[in-house]
């Protein structure tokens, strides 16, 4: 950045340089690349809150999860894509179906 002498300034002209400014700066944020917090790495206690189970109950279910070495590792995305894969269905949901399977026949 260049160094900028400023002896007299009218309020416009000095409004219109901090709006520059700002817009600048607004647009340099633009193109900073954005965390995705789906995969966020998790260690086993932040996955057992996640889940909402004892860290007990995680180690003897079949969640996904990766080991390096003694420790156990958890993608939030591989874990609340597993919750979703895991879903039982309601009553209302069979009807469906049967109403669905009953209609094309």
């Amino acid at each position: 950045m260049q160094a900028v002498t400023i002896t007299q300034i009218t309020p416009p002209e000095l409004s219109e340089l901090i709006r520059k400014t700002v817009n600048e700066v607004l647009g340099n944020l633009s193109t900073i690349p954005k965390k995705d917090v789906s995969d966020n790495i998790l260690d086993i206690d932040e996955a057992a809150e996640l889940l909402g189970i004892a860290r007990q109950t995680l180690y003897f279910n079949d969640a996904p999860r990766h080991k390096r070495g003694r420790r156990l590792y958890f993608f939030e995305s591989e874990l609340r894509q597993w919750l979703k894969e895991g879903k039982k269905k309601t009553s209302s949901d069979y009807a469906a179906e049967a109403n669905q399977f009953l209609t094309k026949k």
